[in-house]
C-alpha cells in the first residue's frame, strides 16, 4: 500500500505508535508495533518522507527512542521525521505498564534526552523520570538529526514546540481551529510555522 501511494506521488506516510484501543464501539483492538513497521516501510521505498505521528515518549526509553529513530532514518537514506507526543490513551498506559500521570513533564524531560542526541550525539542528563548519564548516539544518521514534529492539543505542549522552534501537530484540531487561534498560534510561535527544524 505505502508503494502505491508512492508512485501516485504521496509526500509522506505516517505510522501511529498505539498499543491498544478498547471502546464500547469496536471492543478491543490494536495496531501492529510502529518502528518496526517503519524500518519494513524505509526498506521497500524511495522517496517518499516517513515518520510516527506521533511517537509516544512515555512508552520509551528516551535514548533508545533517538536510537530506533536514528536507525530508521538511516534505512530511509534521511527520509524520517520525528513526530513525538506526551499520549493521551490511559487505557493502552494502564494495560502495558505505563505510568499516564505527568505525561508533559515526562515529555518535556524524554524531549530533551531525544533532541540533544539526534542533534549533538551526545546527553549527559539527569531529570526526575529519566537519566542518561554521558550517552552517545553512534552511529549517527546524519548531522543534527530528522526533522522533529511535536504532536498534542495542550497549551503546555504546544509551548514546549513553540519555544524550541519545532513542527506542531494539532491532530482533530483542524476542525475547531479560528482564524482568531491561528492568529495567537503564529504570535506565540514567532516564526515556528517554518520548514526549517533548526533552532
Amino acid at each position: 500500500m505505502v508503494r502505491l501511494g508512492e508512485q501516485l506521488g504521496f509526500d509522506s506516510v505516517w505510522v501511529g505508535d498505539h498499543l491498544l484501543y478498547r471502546d464500547d464501539t469496536y471492543g478491543a483492538r490494536g495496531p501492529w508495533e510502529a518502528w518496526t513497521q517503519l524500518a519494513g516501510i524505509a526498506a521497500v521505498t524511495s522517496r517518499i518522507a516517513i515518520g510516527p505521528l506521533v511517537a509516544c515518549t512515555s512508552f520509551h526509553n528516551p535514548p533508545m527512542l533517538a536510537k530506533l529513530a536514528s536507525t530508521v532514518d538511516e534505512i530511509s537514506g534521511g527520509r524520517l521525521i520525528l513526530g513525538l507526543g506526551a499520549g493521551w490513551n490511559e487505557t493502552e498506559y494502564r494495560a502495558f505498564g505505563f505510568p499516564f500521570d505527568r505525561r508533559v513533564s515526562r515529555f518535556a524531560e524524554a524531549f530533551t534526552i531525544i533532541q540533544s542526541l539526534l542533534r549533538d550525539g551526545h546527553v549527559d542528563f539527569a531529570g526526575e523520570f529519566y537519566t542518561a548519564r554521558d550517552c552517545e548516539l553512534l552511529p549517527r544518521s546524519r548531522p543534527g538529526g530528522p526533522p522533529l514534529l511535536i504532536g498534542s492539543t495542550g497549551q503546555r505542549m504546544l509551548e514546549i514546540s513553540m519555544k524550541l522552534r519545532r513542527r506542531h501537530h494539532r491532530f482533530g484540531e483542524v476542525l475547531r481551529s479560528s482564524p482568531t487561534s491561528c492568529a495567537h498560534m503564529r504570535e506565540k510561535g514567532s516564526g515556528m510555522f517554518s520548514s526549517s527544524s533548526s533552532p
